[in-house]
C-alpha cells in the first residue's frame, strides 16, 4: 500500500472563525446568480458559504441557529 503524504502539514491552514454574515441580496449583487456555494441549512435557517471564499480558507467555523458548524470545501 502506498504511504500517504500531505500537502499542507497540520493546522497548515486556518479557520475563519468569525466569519461576516451579509445580506443575501448583497451576496447576488457582488458574485451575481451562477457563482458556485455551499448552503448550509439547521432548522429552516439557511447561510451560504461562497466557493470562491471557502477555497482560501477551506474551513469556517461558526453557529447556525444556535448550532455550532464546521464548513469545509
Amino acid at each position: 500500500m502506498a504511504e500517504l503524504q500531505r500537502a499542507v502539514e497540520r493546522d497548515g491552514i486556518e479557520a475563519v472563525l468569525d466569519p461576516v454574515i451579509v445580506d443575501a441580496a448583497a451576496v447576488h449583487d457582488a458574485f451575481g446568480s451562477d457563482e458556485p456555494v455551499l448552503v448550509a441549512s439547521v432548522n429552516g435557517v439557511e447561510r451560504t458559504y461562497a466557493l470562491l471564499d471557502l477555497t482560501e480558507s477551506e474551513v469556517v467555523n461558526g453557529t447556525l441557529a444556535g448550532t455550532p458548524i464546521a464548513v469545509t470545501w
